[in-house]
């Protein structure tokens, strides 16, 4: 058994992560907010203009994963 958690913006930018029941919620979410921030600061989208699913790569959220499996 798992947990979700997820965060959304006022603007639809969202992250989602999928833990273990033993991962902190704090820590999820604090990764949740680092992801988007990371997000918008290295991809820029208009997400006014986004019609439909595109495949963006953001090699930062690897790192950041790795970084978080042990808070």
């Amino acid at each position: 058994m798992g947990q979700c958690f997820c965060w959304t913006t006022q603007d639809g930018l969202a992250a989602t992560a999928i833990c273990d029941m033993e991962y902190p919620e704090k820590a999820a979410m604090l990764l949740l907010t680092k992801l988007i921030m990371e997000f918008r600061e290295t991809i820029k989208v208009d997400l006014n203009a986004v019609t439909k699913d595109q495949a963006i790569k953001f090699d930062k959220m690897e790192q950041m994963l790795k970084a978080w499996q042990n808070p």
